[in-house]
């Protein structure tokens, strides 16, 4: 259940209280071609968004949840035990780095709803 995530764009264990402070890698075999691992800086994101956008979405809480994205995958027939352990956790939709200060966007494909907004029709 897990390695099917690598089949959506995502952060990596936005779905867990507390998600991973880093991800790292590892190439066990190379294609020829190259591979097709994207990265994309959520910082220049929110740079590049209009400010009344940013008004809008700055205060966003969003529900992750690993049993949200695997479902757009097939994969939804979970037990009750199951679908508690993974029960959908908040993440702020706009996080500020420590370090740095900036601002930066924290989008995945974990993400089943928008708090306060309504859910479209057809999701679950």
């Amino acid at each position: 259940m897990y390695n099917l995530g690598n089949l959506l764009w995502h952060s990596d264990s936005s779905f867990k209280p507390a998600p991973a402070k880093y991800s790292m890698l590892h190439a066990r075999v190379i294609p020829p071609a190259g591979g097709e691992t994207e990265f994309a800086d959520m910082r220049a994101a929110w740079d590049t968004l209009p400010e009344a956008m940013k008004e809008t979405v700055r205060r966003l809480v969003c529900e992750h949840s690993l049993i949200f994205s695997r479902a757009q995958l097939g994969f939804d027939d979970l037990t009750k035990e199951q679908k508690a352990r993974c029960a959908p956790v908040p993440q702020r939709l706009v996080r500020r780095h420590p370090g740095s200060g900036r601002l930066s966007l924290f989008l995945s494909a974990h993400i089943g709803r928008v708090r306060g907004w309504p859910v479209p029709r057809g999701w679950r």
